[in-house]
């Protein structure tokens, strides 16, 4: 079986041209919320390696949680036809994104579904829902990235939740709230995972931080692998991005590219362009207000914001 940036910095976070459109490349990254701190913790998502299921080539993504770094929580199969993504779970392809899909088209999800049997969430049973939606939109960013947004269809309505109404995804990034949905029958907030939202996401071409991120990370202090069981100072030490600290900014780069850093107010108005020689530049000591900074490393490029204290 064989299934195959700038709008002025403040929306989002992300370097170099969006690259081939396949999704989950060996080496890709995805950083993720996790728990009752959600600023805190994390659960990160490895494209690992190719392998072939069912006859069809497919990757190897494994989850690994901030609590147990190098031990795998999650194991998932993937596979891509065309624009079409495939997940391998009980013992089927299930889609899970349709980049193919047009505005006002139908597209047949399928879900893993927990469903519980007593009224204490005890007792359930891992299953799979079928579920109906229809292309509302497709927005493309600066990226050439395409963002879908769906409406479920009024006959599915009743089968789930309110907050399963819509659904939504991006190319390259997949959903912005989990890596795998898994729906349930409860009437609440799933206990399964509490606030799940995407930090990062990054392959060879691509390094993106989510505007939920910006907004609500450190706002440009913490590094996309920030958690409070290892502490901002080691995740800095592993991190590739740019990240701040006290006013500085530190960025990586042991190629020795060129490198040059655009300062701007918060709406747009670019206050300085810099050339530094060094791997850090102070940010505190240029400007005195809420600013939004780009810096260009070689060919990629970074964007974030700094508050100041």
């Amino acid at each position: 079986m064989k299934r195959k940036y700038f709008l002025i910095l403040a929306a989002l976070f992300c370097v170099a041209a969006y690259g081939q459109d396949t999704f989950a490349p060996v080496g890709a990254e995805w950083y993720y919320n996790y728990n009752f701190n959600p600023n805190g913790y994390y659960y990160r998502i490895d494209s690992e390696k190719d392998t072939v299921v069912a006859e069809s080539n497919c990757r190897v993504l494994k989850r690994y949680n901030d609590t147990s770094i190098s031990v795998a929580s999650n194991e998932y199969i993937i596979e891509q036809e065309d624009g079409k993504v495939y997940y391998y779970y009980q013992d089927r392809f299930n889609l899970l994104f349709d980049f193919d899909a047009q505005v006002n088209d139908t597209v047949e999800f399928t879900f893993m579904y927990r469903r519980y049997d007593d009224e204490f969430y005890i007792s359930y049973k891992d299953t799979i829902i079928s579920l109906r939606y229809e292309v509302e939109s497709i927005t493309t960013n600066e990226q050439n990235m395409r963002t879908f947004m769906l409406n479920i269809l009024d006959d599915d309505i009743d089968k789930v939740r309110f907050s399963y109404w819509t659904y939504s995804y991006t190319e390259k990034v997949g959903d912005a709230t989990q890596f795998m949905p898994k729906l349930d029958n409860l009437s609440v907030i799933s206990p399964i995972d509490e606030f799940l939202e995407l930090r990062c996401y990054s392959d060879a071409d691509l390094s993106y931080i989510s505007p939920y991120w910006i907004t609500y990370g450190g706002h440009g202090y913490y590094p996309c692998d920030y958690s409070l069981v290892n502490g901002i100072d080691q995740t800095k030490i592993d991190s590739d991005i740019p990240y701040i600290t006290d006013g500085v900014l530190f960025w990586k780069n042991p190629e020795k590219l060129s490198v040059k850093i655009n300062l701007y107010s918060l709406n747009g108005a670019q206050i300085s362009e810099v050339y530094p020689v060094t791997d850090e530049y102070s940010l505190k000591n240029s400007v005195s207000t809420p600013i939004l900074y780009e810096i260009i490393i070689g060919n990629k490029r970074y964007v974030g914001k700094y508050i100041f204290n």
